[in-house]
């Protein structure tokens, strides 16, 4: 459904390969069951980036609308506003892991 080369995969296959041991160590997954992973609102936050997308509130409506979120959530229930901006501010990781070398 996604064309191979779409930048949604160029996205995801570039964090997929990032080590994020620092955001997991901030992150609890208890009682969490099919919410997104750190990897998962990861990718949403810097692909609604890429889009223009800069408010919680319209990344989380594009995680229900826009098939391209949908693949990136890979099957997990969309965000709630709240949790992609308590993710953005709490994960001050965040901004290291993207800027960190990658080559």
């Amino acid at each position: 459904m996604i064309p191979d080369d779409n930048s949604v995969r160029l996205l995801s296959q570039f964090i997929e390969r990032m080590f994020l041991g620092d955001l997991y160590r901030t992150y609890c997954r208890e009682g969490h069951a099919n919410e997104p992973t750190p990897r998962q609102l990861l990718k949403i936050l810097v692909y609604g980036y890429m889009n223009h997308l800069y408010s919680s509130r319209e990344i989380a409506a594009a995680c229900l609308r826009d098939i391209n979120f949908m693949w990136l959530l890979e099957g997990a229930k969309a965000p709630h506003y709240s949790t992609i901006a308590r993710f953005r501010t709490l994960r001050g990781c965040c901004t290291n892991i993207v800027l960190q070398p990658y080559f």
